[in-house]
Formats: structure tokens, sequence, C-alpha cells
């Protein structure tokens, strides 16, 4: 397990959230993307920020709030390369073998990728108390679990409740779904 130095912001949350909503975070074609933070101080930040009841689908649409159509294209493949990061980068073959969850985000509307991120950012960003020996001071040290084992509890049960929102779901429809994924701006 790495622990990072690295916090979230220590700001109040209209105020992180005009810090999230950058090229920075969902545009993974700019120089922002892999010139400033980390994955894994990236996700830190995020998770910081939905731990302190942020909204990320509010901070991912103020992000596209007047942006062309390709910084928008950008949001849905920072949001699969966060997911990739916490759900399956690293796993064993064995167990990379089972993960199918890529294609599986691309059935999902925006609201219910968004939510899967938040849930996900909840369960592996975590941090642990420890003691400065100099000051004394106890502080968080804050780190992105490593997948071990694939695990889609959380992207099943939005699954789920898809399923049971659209019951009349055809093939075509998931057609749609993949095009639009491929093609079309979710945000």
């Amino acid at each position: 397990m790495f622990y990072s130095d690295f916090k979230p912001y220590d700001l109040e949350v209209g105020e992180y959230a005009k810090h999230l909503a950058t090229r920075e975070y969902w545009d993974d074609f700019s120089y922002e993307w892999e010139g400033f933070h980390t994955m894994d101080q990236k996700l830190i930040h995020l998770a910081g920020f939905v731990n302190m009841g942020g909204d990320l689908l509010w901070v991912i649409k103020h992000y596209a709030k007047d942006r062309s159509r390709d910084y928008r294209f950008c949001i849905h493949g920072s949001i699969s390369k966060y997911l990739f990061r916490m759900i399956s980068e690293g796993l064993p073959k064995e167990e990379r073998d089972k993960d199918n969850s890529y294609v599986r985000m691309m059935f999902l509307d925006r609201e219910e990728l968004v939510e899967l991120l938040t849930e996900e950012l909840k369960r592996k960003v975590k941090y642990d108390y420890v003691v400065d020996r100099n000051t004394r001071a106890v502080e968080k040290e804050w780190f992105v679990m490593k997948p071990t084992v694939f695990d889609d509890t959380v992207l099943a049960e939005i699954e789920q409740a898809h399923k049971q929102a659209h019951p009349n779901e055809t093939v075509e429809d998931k057609r749609r779904y993949y095009e639009r994924w491929l093609h079309e701006c979710m945000f």
C-alpha cells in the first residue's frame, strides 16, 4: 500500500468544487491532465470533496458548461480512467479475466456513471492516522487502495437499479448507449 503525503484540499465545498471543475480533472487529453497531479493525487482530491458532501455531477456540469463538444467528450473518458485505476489496475491475470466493467460502464447514463465514480471513491480512497515522530502530531495519510480481486459490487447495484427503472429496454436501446459512448458527449 502506497501512502501519499498528499491531502485533500482544506476548503469550503463551494471553493473546493471550483478547483475540481478544471481540465486537469476532466480532460484526459490535455497537458493539465498529466502536468500537475498524479492519478492517485487527483483521486484523493476527488474523494475528499465527495467525503465532504460535494456533488461530483454538479462539478462536471459546471466544467462542461460553455465548453465545446471536444472538451465535453473527454469527460467520460476521464471518468473511465479513474474507475479503471480503482477497480482494475494491477489485478492478477485471473482476476483481470473477470473484469468486464469497462464494457458495462458504456450502458450507464451520465448520472449512473458519476454515481459509480462517487461510490468507488468512497470505497477505495482511504486514510490512516499516523503520528509524526518529531512533533507527535496526529495526521492523516491518504492512499488509494490497489485492487487485488475484481469487485463489481457497486456497478452491479447501479445496473440493477437501472434495470428496475428501465424494464422495457431493448437491444436497440443498448446499441444506442454503446454508440453514444463512442461518438457522443454524455455531458
